[in-house]
């Protein structure tokens, strides 16, 4: 029954689905009419009809249609300003008019209405980004690696503290440029040089939307974006480098039950960093954690710090020949930079507009649209912080799209890398200034995610053990550890023929997760299902029919609890309060537990005990561990 109900196909009005694209990912601009896959005929937009209050589908989204409609239209009306003459020139045509390059895409399920060059990014445009990581960050490195007997600053030092001494001490020295390096410049940039589209007060509404929602929103990170992002393998392949969310190579029930506490301890840390920037730090200013100075701004720059260590500890085994016979730890030829600026962007991209569409597929109903730009907003100051590449002064007037645009991105071999800005306002093209552009973050995000699925997702054998890894982390709490063997800690992937023995958590973790991935995407990554037609006994009919029914009901509460902050003004304000209240406790803590390990780090490192960064546990990844 369960298996029907999950494959009911949708009304009449919904369009049958489409051939899968086996080279999505390697889309360029030289595709066009002729992909054998490609329908290039614009689809008119598809109203789907939802099958009743308990739906839960993570593909056909109502926003989803919306935003096709809304491209299409954009389109539309560009080529019927090139028909009657008003364009400004033929660079703009091709560029905002060409809608022959439209294409129908599905991957995984997913319909993708992919428009080239104006929404989305094709593969040959996001390949140069995988060359360039985070220059800024990677010149602070650089100098205090060189300069490290002057700057005292250890593996367990908090960098940034370092940098905040050095800059405030610049600062009573009147300034002078002399004596300026690159500590003090770093700091002075995120502190002095905020970027003129941040507006706080929009911060903080994106923060009261993270709140507002956090139940839905925390789900939607950990089984669509998390689990989901294991599906794209150039980037799951710095955790499987570093060890990092990643079971380790012994088999035996000690190992795995250890690598299932780092893994937990590592997923607390992320917990840790989003309750450090969103937790509220004021009882009037919901974004004061955020600026400069704050508790969150703080926690955004040593996390990019953390990223910056890691970067430069791969990259220092990297085969950069290309040699056969050469034993490495990172491909740089294969992966390219270690933490690139498209691996940033699409995570930040599923904390953000992945993490909207998780909250839409549990409630049923998409979040307001200023809702939705302030959540974008929240994440693109974030990001501008983490080191994605951001647009930090857009001066439209300006003809010159480099004096246009300040980027700290490096060039490649032929222009300059344009930021693609994943949660802003637009995709930057090379065009003429004059020529109207959309303006409209919702669609722009949305697009560029869209854009690094058909570019990054195509899930492997690393993307399956991940998966299944991360969800069975919290089987030793529901079950005892004197009970279980070696053979209990196995990845079983055929559920539905195993006993009752396994698990009630993991099946009930794995079917919430396929409500958020969808079913195509979850058997790819290996995600057991539970299904009654494989049960021989009415004794385990019973069981799975059980979990079903407890994994709807939880749904169904969840929809509840999400849907009347919506909808109840008053009650929106309670959760923020509520929720703000728990993100507090779980920083608490989040910061004791984290203080201890460092401190237990620090004695078995023989290193002397010093003011430690907060994330410095994660900043010495052990490669050969």
């Amino acid at each position: 029954l369960a298996m029907e109900f999950r494959n009911r196909r949708r009304s009449k009005e919904i369009l049958p689905k489409l051939k899968r694209c086996s080279t999505a990912g390697s889309i360029s601009s030289s595709a066009g009419s002729s992909h054998p896959h490609f329908d290039v005929s614009p689809k008119p937009p598809v109203t789907y009809d939802y099958l009743g209050f308990l739906r839960f589908d993570p593909i056909n989204l109502r926003s989803t249609a919306r935003r096709k409609k809304s491209m299409l239209d954009a389109v539309a009306s560009a080529q019927s300003k090139t028909v009657h003459g008003k364009s400004s020139n033929h660079t703009d045509d091709y560029f905002l008019g060409r809608s022959d390059l439209i294409a129908n895409i599905s991957h995984f399920d997913m319909n993708i209405c992919f428009i080239p060059y104006r929404f989305h990014y094709t593969a040959e445009e996001l390949e140069p980004y995988r060359e360039v990581g985070d220059p800024e960050m990677d010149d602070l490195l650089n100098f205090i690696a060189i300069n490290k007997d002057d700057t005292d600053c250890g593996a367990f030092d908090d960098i940034i503290a370092y940098s905040e001494v050095a800059y405030h001490i610049w600062c009573e020295e009147g300034k002078q440029k002399e004596h300026i390096n690159p500590r003090i410049n770093f700091y002075a940039h995120y502190h002095d040089g905020i970027p003129n589209w941040v507006d706080f007060e929009q911060i903080g509404r994106g923060i009261n939307v993270f709140l507002a929602y956090f139940p839905a929103a925390g789900c939607a990170l950990i089984y669509r974006s998390l689990i989901g992002g294991f599906s794209t393998p150039k980037i799951i392949q710095v955790l499987k480098s570093t060890r990092y969310l990643t079971p380790g190579k012994s088999k035996d029930a000690f190992s795995i039950s250890r690598d299932r506490k780092r893994t937990m301890e590592r997923l607390l840390d992320t917990t840790g960093f989003l309750a450090s920037c969103f937790a509220p730090a004021d009882d009037t200013l919901s974004s004061a954690s955020l600026r400069p100075g704050g508790r969150g701004w703080n926690a955004a720059l040593r996390v990019r710090v953390l990223h910056g260590k890691v970067r430069r500890s791969l990259l220092q085994t990297a085969n950069t020949k290309n040699e056969p016979g050469q034993s490495t730890q990172w491909d740089i030829n294969e992966f390219g930079v270690p933490i690139n600026q498209e691996d940033m962007a699409a995570t930040l991209l599923a904390f953000s507009a992945n993490t909207l569409m998780g909250i839409e597929t549990l409630a049923g109903m998409p979040l307001s649209d200023d809702e939705q730009r302030d959540y974008l907003a929240l994440w693109r100051y974030l990001g501008w912080l983490l080191g994605v590449d951001t647009v930090e002064e857009d001066v439209l007037n300006c003809d010159d799209i480099n004096a246009r645009v300040k980027s700290s991105n490096a060039s490649s071999s032929v222009n300059p890398l344009l930021p693609i800005d994943p949660c802003g306002p637009k995709k930057l093209l090379y065009i003429n200034p004059s020529t109207p552009v959309d303006d409209d973050a919702i669609i722009h995000s949305y697009a560029t995610l869209e854009s690094m699925i058909l570019h990054l997702l195509h899930p492997n054998g690393d993307s399956s053990e991940l998966a299944l890894h991360l969800l069975n982390v919290m089987r030793d709490r529901f079950v005892s550890k004197k009970s279980l063997s070696a053979s209990d800690f196995s990845l079983r992937k055929d559920i539905g023929t195993s006993s009752l023995s396994e698990p009630f958590s993991l099946l009930y973790r794995s079917e919430v997760c396929r409500k958020l991935l969808g079913d195509h995407l979850a058997d790819k990554l290996g995600i057991p299902t539970s299904t009654c037609r494989r049960c021989s006994s009415i004794r385990k009919f019973g069981f799975h029919l059980g979990l079903m029914f407890t994994v709807n009901l939880f749904l169904f509460i969840l929809r509840c609890y999400t849907i009347i902050p919506m909808i109840f003004p008053l009650f929106r304000k309670l959760c923020i309060r509520w929720h703000g209240r728990l993100l507090l406790k779980i920083l608490t803590g989040w910061q004791k537990n984290h203080t201890k390990r460092v401190n237990d780090a620090q004695l078995q490192s023989s290193i002397e005990k010093s003011s430690h960064c907060p994330f410095s546990m994660l900043m010495t990844p052990k490669l050969d561990d």
